[in-house]
């Protein structure tokens, strides 16, 4: 199953060149494919392993915005919302790959170190903006 999820991954990669043109193609690509990967590994865990895998306390805010980037993507990509289309696609890659680095050993430490790397040059020109 899980190559399944991976075919539709490579044939959504090949919509890639052109996203700009035709988002929904890619993006429902994608998010099928993504459906498929997360669904299968159902397999490999345990219907109620995974699922309290899925939903443990640190892994839980990372699972929600992934499902929901996987709905939205569906719901805007088959609307034929263009503009949204492009926006969730980007947005369900880097969650794709958040969510994947949260079943890495020690991911989620990474996940927040990258997160304050990446904020703070934004807190140190707020504070200089603001005058402290």
């Amino acid at each position: 199953m899980i190559l399944i999820g991976l075919g539709m991954l490579c044939l959504s990669l090949m919509f890639l060149p052109v996203v700009i043109i035709s988002p929904s193609k890619f993006c429902t690509c994608f998010s099928i494919g993504s459906t498929i990967i997360l669904s299968s590994f159902i397999f490999v865990y345990g219907t109620k392993a995974y699922m309290e895998k899925l939903f443990e306390k640190n892994r839980f805010p990372f699972t929600i915005l992934f499902l929901l980037s996987i709905i939205l993507g569906l719901y805007f990509s088959i609307s034929g919302n263009y503009f949204i289309s492009i926006m969730l696609a980007g947005f369900q890659l880097i969650t794709l790959i958040v969510f994947t680095l949260t079943f890495i050993p020690g991911g989620s430490s990474g996940i927040s170190f990258i997160g304050q790397m990446l904020l703070s040059p934004i807190k140190g020109l707020w504070a200089k903006i603001r005058g402290q």
